[in-house]
């Protein structure tokens, strides 16, 4: 038996005859919902041209991809460089596993493996997150301990891995990447997490949150967790509505569409459970799952352009 399978094992072959539901703490190490950013202050020097830098992480999207699977687009950018980087990226309901997508991978569901929470100290996982030029070496599981972040209690997973370049990084619970750091005989490179936009909620340096964005809207504007979570068959979702952007001709704010759907695991509509106009406030909304089966669902939030989602659990 491995840690998360029960295995029939003959002379000849290994059959999994059960696979058993790993924790769902281990989902918080890798906080996955449109509208979730993170802020970096970075360190680069090759020994001549030492300079500081930010990056900025924002999931924008819930893309479904040709494989079938469902991913979060992930974008990363810098304040110092041009450049725009764009990830796929998934968490496993049965595994806990981190994939992200790749129409060049070599298997043939298209998405490598970056991440493994589950996996225990001194435990070792293949991940092509940083991959060396020419080795995709295993990042081995180094430590973990308890931490605090931004005045909230937290826990770190660190991982370290590399022949030629070294990279080193952490996981953080409730937050997700907090800590990368890389080097060779030539230049390193370190990058550590300085603010978060979680859920609606910031988290440290405030500047999260775009001077573009309006900072009342990215905050009011919330999709909270369902409760309760897992759950069976019912649970009820509260979420609140900021201020429309759109305006009528007596001046006052006009209603905007709003939509609160459920999704399965391979991004399949599951249920409608709002799609209608509605003024700013809060609201609460009971999803009933005496249809559908045990898993992982998610629930996706619109409004105007703006959008959040979160996972919720059905175990029958």
């Amino acid at each position: 038996m491995t840690k998360y399978n029960i295995q029939e094992i003959s002379d000849d072959t290994v059959k999994v005859i059960k696979q058993l539901q790993p924790s769902l703490e281990f989902f918080k190490y890798y906080p996955l919902a449109v509208g979730n950013k993170w802020l970096y202050y970075g360190e680069y020097n090759n020994w001549i041209h030492p300079r500081q830098f930010r990056v900025q992480r924002e999931i924008t999207d819930f893309v479904k991809k040709n494989n079938g699977n469902t991913y979060f687009e992930i974008t990363e950018s810098s304040d110092i460089e041009e450049f725009q980087n764009i990830y796929y990226e998934r968490v496993d309901s049965a595994t806990c596993n981190i994939f992200r997508y790749n129409a060049d991978s070599v298997n043939s569901n298209s998405e490598y493996i970056i991440d493994d929470p589950t996996i225990d100290l001194g435990d070792t996982v293949k991940s092509f997150r940083f991959p060396d030029r020419d080795n995709y070496t295993l990042p081995v599981f180094i430590s973990d301990s308890d931490t605090n972040l931004f005045n909230q209690s937290s826990h770190l997973i660190n991982f370290i891995y590399g022949k030629i370049t070294t990279w080193s990084y952490s996981l953080a619970k409730n937050f997700g990447i907090k800590y990368v750091a890389s080097g060779n005989d030539t230049r390193f490179y370190n990058c550590s997490l300085i603010g978060a936009l979680i859920n609606g909620v910031i988290y440290g340096d405030s500047s999260v949150v775009s001077v573009n964005e309006d900072k009342n809207s990215a905050i009011t504007f919330s999709l909270a967790q369902n409760f309760p979570n897992p759950f069976n068959p019912t649970t009820k979702i509260k979420y609140t509505i900021p201020i429309g952007t759109r305006h009528s001709a007596a001046g006052g704010s006009s209603l905007q569409n709003v939509q609160l759907k459920v999704y399965d695991i391979l991004g399949n509509e599951v249920a409608t459970l709002v799609n209608e106009e509605k003024p700013a406030g809060e609201y609460e909304v009971e999803l009933d799952g005496s249809k559908l089966s045990s898993g992982i669902y998610f629930y996706v939030l619109n409004f105007g352009n703006q959008r959040l989602s979160k996972k919720m659990c059905l175990i029958k």
